[in-house]
């Protein structure tokens, strides 16, 4: 990864380093969890897969095993429910939040940071694609960052609350079958562009 050095007034300097692919930033984010020792935020902009794919549960699992704070908020939907379930059960205080449409960012111990500069993937994402992220350990960008998740966080509905609201609708679906078949097709419609990951 490229990085670049920026000299702050006490002589001291933060680094910054351009994430490239996918596999670096899955690298970098897994790090950056691992790595926590009092909290981590994240929220994921629609467009980008990864959270929403899963296999950052087992860190967040650790992460709150260990004492860490796991706060996080993604845009929960049909395809997307189960990976919503599994960071629950992992001690994960999700949130969701419909039409998001600002950052994707992942902050440790309001120090180090992760975000996109550019969040749309390919559905089919492979380990080598091109993505544009920054990771940082300045504390100003991290707070930076950290002052937007709060935002956001303040203005998203509890993700248990959201699932319950899904599921009585998809009761109402079954009660009234005139709408079944058309709910079904958007199930389809979703189901098919569920992201997988692969390795090119």
């Amino acid at each position: 990864m490229r990085r670049a050095l920026f000299w702050g007034k006490e002589t001291a300097y933060c680094a910054f380093k351009l994430v490239k692919t996918v596999g670096e930033l899955v690298t970098t984010i897994s790090q950056l969890i691992n790595s926590a020792e009092t909290s981590i935020l994240f929220v994921a902009h629609p467009s980008f897969n990864l959270f929403s794919m899963g296999g950052f549960g087992e860190h967040f699992r650790c992460a709150a095993a260990r004492g860490v704070r796991v706060r996080g908020i993604l845009n929960i939907y049909p395809t997307n429910v189960l990976v919503a379930r599994e960071y629950l059960s992992c001690g994960v205080e999700l949130k969701h939040k419909d039409h998001y449409c600002g950052m994707t960012m992942v902050i440790a111990d309001g120090k180090r940071s992760v975000n996109l500069i550019y969040t749309y993937l390919k559905s089919t994402l492979s380990l080598d694609e091109q993505v544009a992220a920054l990771w940082s350990d300045s504390t100003t960008q991290a707070e930076f960052l950290t002052n937007a998740f709060e935002m956001t966080w303040t203005q998203a509905i509890n993700a248990e609350e959201h699932i319950d609201q899904q599921l009585k609708r998809e009761r109402h679906d079954e009660t009234f079958p005139e709408h079944t078949d058309k709910t079904l097709s958007i199930r389809r419609h979703t189901a098919a562009r569920q992201p997988s990951l692969t390795r090119s």
